[in-house]
């Protein structure tokens, strides 16, 4: 078995603001999500949300399939995740089918249970996840670097807009609270038996999060949320070599062979677009 790690230091450039829940409004009107002791919170579903949705952009020009895009591409997998229900329940009955080992028809392919979930997952769903396949990659909550933190957040104020008229509507003023700009949080991920072309994909949305393309969390009109993912390195972890398995059990994942992110996802990257250029 092969496990990736990705570690990192998430910068951010401006304020952000992650909104905690609408019923928490001891502070203002529109809080940050913080913890217990008042540190404010990144939810690592967040984060994942917005490598994935960087992923499904890259996609096309990697020559992969996203079935989460609006418009359709030419390489546009038929995902069963936007099947019709009646598509998707057919395709539970003959997953099923196939676990239990029976036949599907005379004519029945022998592929196994893993080839018959890929032929109906796009590449992004095959990563990130679906409701009929796990995700094959990790991202737990980044850790706040306490020292980049002034236990301190800023408070700004914000009114109502009338869609139709683009005007302010009367009465329509509230608050909210930002984390300001210069925190910084420890990035990590984990990926379990991730192919070349799962490797393209994260690889395209890490990158383009180390370039400060991207940004994370609420209001990004207002200019919030820009943030750069620093000092990004990849790890290959074989966990049949005793002493990969060692380390890797032990914790001790400073052994590991560390590559910078750039050396490792290149040739990943450059090999699946040489591959859509053949087609």
């Amino acid at each position: 078995m092969i496990r990736y790690f990705f570690r990192g230091t998430i910068n951010f450039l401006t304020a952000f603001h992650i909104g905690a829940s609408a019923g928490i409004k001891e502070r203002v009107d529109n809080p940050v999500l913080t913890d217990v002791y008042g540190n404010p919170v990144i939810p690592g579903s967040s984060l994942k949300g917005l490598i994935r949705s960087c992923a499904e952009r890259s996609a096309e020009t990697l020559g992969l399939g996203a079935c989460g895009l609006f418009y359709k591409t030419e390489n546009e997998t038929n995902c069963v995740t936007t099947r019709t229900d009646t598509e998707k329940d057919e395709f539970i009955q003959t997953l099923t089918k196939k676990e239990s080992g029976e036949k599907i028809s005379e004519n029945d392919s022998s592929e196994n249970v893993i080839s018959f979930l890929k032929k109906n997952l796009c590449d992004t769903c095959w990563l990130f996840g679906s409701s009929y396949h796990a995700s094959r990659i990790r991202f737990p909550d980044p850790i706040l670097i306490k020292e980049s933190w002034s236990n301190a957040l800023e408070r700004r104020d914000g009114v109502g807009i009338n869609r139709d008229s683009g005007l302010a509507v009367n009465g329509v003023k509230y608050d909210f609270e930002v984390v300001p700009a210069g925190v910084r949080y420890s990035f990590d991920a984990e990926g379990e038996d991730l192919n070349d072309t799962d490797l393209a994909l994260l690889g395209a949305a890490l990158l383009e999060m180390a370039g400060g393309n991207l940004s994370l969390g609420g209001k990004k009109s207002r200019g919030l949320g820009r943030f750069r993912l620093e000092n990004l390195e990849a790890a290959r972890v074989d966990l049949n070599n005793n002493e990969d398995f060692w380390q890797f059990i032990s914790g001790e994942k400073e052994k590991f062979h560390w590559i910078k992110a750039n050396e490792f996802f290149e040739p990943y990257i450059k090999t699946v677009i040489e591959t859509r250029s053949d087609k």
